[in-house]
């Protein structure tokens, strides 16, 4: 298991990417659902804007999206995808 280390200072996320072994040239899937806390929620959605253009600008980066649930607004899906792990 990875722990990317982008949110480890953000309370309430844990962000977890498991490969299998000989898996380097794959397309690299990352599907992450993030409970903000309360009263954090701008300040979320402001780092993430931030964390966006950054994720696009990284090598091999297919896509990056962050969705918010209308239904729950301090709950937000992640999606990423990479060429490869490399």
């Amino acid at each position: 298991l990875i722990v990317d280390q982008r949110f480890t200072h953000w309370p309430g996320f844990t962000f977890v990417l498991s490969k299998p072994k000989n898996m380097d040239k794959q397309p690299v899937y990352v599907i992450a659902r993030w409970k903000v806390k309360a009263g954090h929620l701008t300040t979320v959605l402001e780092a993430l804007k931030k964390l966006a253009e950054q994720s696009r600008a990284e090598q091999g980066n297919e896509l990056y999206r962050a969705h918010q649930l209308t239904e729950n607004p301090n709950v937000i899906l992640l999606y990423e995808i990479y060429k490869s792990e490399q």
